[in-house]
């Protein structure tokens, strides 16, 4: 189905109060190997303070570009589909340092001015009609055994945050119940079977855990909206398989586990309806080959 622009839908990306780096470096990485960084470049809080400093190795530009402009799983893919070849395959090293002790979202904000500076890039909201997956409850007023009301005084909340996107070397620190002891982000944690993926927090929105179920895996390619009409934060854990096996290849005959609408179902109790709806996304007007600086 053709996406549809909505009357007065485009915005910029211009800041009323200008935030930039003091110092800033970004050159084309001839590095083999994984990328690092000593933050979480995502559109998680995720965010240990570092002093206005930010260093990434062996970082894809798609990366950055999440960082800078991005909130969900959508909006990255369709920044993936509007790059140039060369885009997509180059990667960069980046040292800056800000003053001060800049959030992670004043960090987003320069990472715009810097992208915009040396690689040209110029970008903007539009609201676009779309096919999208409203979650629900499966059940009215029926929560799942793994999603329940947060509570303050069940355990505090720890500042130490998980990154995203690889399994934690060591095991996720957790409450009773299992849920992780990080609150306010959806981390990966250790599943209770190979071959599955397990996510948890704690003090989530139910937009929250959209965004999360809609990021989990590529599996869902539409965006995922709360449409479940829950208020207030709540604790949950999900383990699914990202893809069943093939039998022929593995020799069973039933997969590992849940796919990921029965586990939303048999573990949160809420399951994805199709729909439409007006949602934003990123557009991409202009980008260029850097120089080296």
């Amino acid at each position: 189905m053709a996406a549809l622009l909505t009357a007065g839908s485009v915005a910029s990306f211009a800041q009323t109060a200008k935030l930039s780096f003091e110092v800033a470096s970004i050159r084309e990485s001839k590095a083999a190997g994984p990328s690092s960084m000593n933050f979480p470049l995502n559109i998680g809080p995720q965010y240990p303070t570092q002093g206005g400093l930010l260093t990434a190795r062996n970082v894809p530009l798609l990366q950055l570009l999440v960082f800078a402009y991005a909130k969900n799983m959508y909006q990255i893919q369709g920044m993936r589909a509007q790059l140039p070849e060369w885009a997509r395959d180059m990667r960069f090293d980046v040292l800056a340092r800000a003053e001060g002790n800049p959030t992670k979202d004043q960090m987003r904000v320069m990472m715009r001015g810097l992208l915009e500076e040396r690689f040209g890039v110029r970008m903007h909201m539009e609201s676009r009609r779309v096919p999208v997956c409203q979650l629900v409850l499966a059940k009215p007023e029926t929560l799942g055994p793994r999603l329940r009301a947060f509570s303050d005084t069940e355990a505090a909340c720890s500042n130490e945050a998980p990154a995203w996107g690889q399994e934690p070397a060591a095991p996720v620190a957790s409450i009773e119940g299992g849920f992780p002891a990080y609150c306010g982000a959806v981390v990966m944690m250790p599943a209770e079977a190979a071959g599955q993926t397990r996510v948890g927090g704690r003090r989530l929105t139910m937009e929250d855990i959209a965004t999360a179920v809609g990021g989990v895996g590529n599996i869902v390619d539409w965006p995922v909206l709360d449409r479940t009409g829950l208020t207030g934060t709540f604790d949950m854990m999900l383990e699914f398989v990202m893809d069943s096996p093939d039998p022929a290849r593995t020799g069973l005959d039933m997969p590992l586990g849940p796919s990921l609408a029965a586990a939303l179902k048999q573990q949160l109790g809420l399951k994805m309806q199709p729909g439409t709806a007006a949602v934003e996304v990123v557009v991409l007007n202009h980008i260029q080959k850097p120089s080296d600086n």
